[in-house]
């Protein structure tokens, strides 16, 4: 089973290759050439990989559609079905019925504190699908981790994590989201900050 958040080329978004936008960078090595090298020499028979994806997520369903249609460029045979986090999620749905599962975010904040929590939670999905033999090694490089005193080398260990994850095909990352939301322009000064001394301002009254 992998966790779906593989960066492909010709969808929406920024580029991922890490988890912190600040550590990805565009690979321009990955092709349907060399994908389909990889299935032959995988022996593959056309049995069916199911892709779990979200509900709840009109882009999830967009991606998940846009990989089957790739998949089958290369005659990999991907069936997709759908998930609610809130009741699926938690249960042992995914782990008895997917292959790979498609995730819209990563529910933490952007920085190597969130993703040590994301990547230690033995309720979410990357702890639950290692054998105990690989969560042993996650384990003892999160350990690594929470030991080093400074910024620097907790950014190495972090991205150790990361790639040791991605070699063994738990997580592959697809894009960055971006959010847009709409700031009244009562609400931000000049350098479009919010500023909420605005919303109880009291307006001037010219008598």
């Amino acid at each position: 089973m992998l966790l779906i958040h593989e960066f492909t080329d010709g969808i929406g978004g920024i580029p991922a290759s890490h988890y912190d936008s600040r550590d990805s960078a565009v690979r321009r090595d990955k092709t349907l050439a060399q994908a389909q090298k990889k299935l032959n020499q995988a022996n593959y028979q056309g049995e069916p990989i199911v892709l779990a994806t979200l509900s709840h997520s009109k882009e999830a369903e967009e991606l998940s559609k846009w990989i089957q249609r790739r998949a089958k460029k290369i005659g990999l045979n991907m069936e997709i079905i759908y998930y609610n986090f809130a009741t699926d999620y938690y249960t042992e749905f995914l782990e008895k019925n997917a292959d790979l599962v498609m995730l819209a975010d990563i529910p933490m904040n952007l920085d190597e504190f969130a993703y040590i929590e994301f990547v230690s939670s033995p309720t979410l999905l990357v702890q639950r699908m290692l054998t105990p033999s690989l969560l042993e090694q996650l384990q003892y490089l999160i350990f690594l981790f929470k030991q080093t005193e400074n910024e620097k080398d907790r950014h190495l260990i972090y991205l150790k994590i990361d790639n040791w994850l991605i070699k063994q095909n738990i997580l592959f990352y697809t894009t960055h989201a971006v959010r847009e939301i709409y700031v009244h322009q009562f609400l931000v000064n000049e350098g479009y900050q919010y500023d909420y001394k605005n919303a109880w301002k009291m307006p001037e009254i010219n008598n």
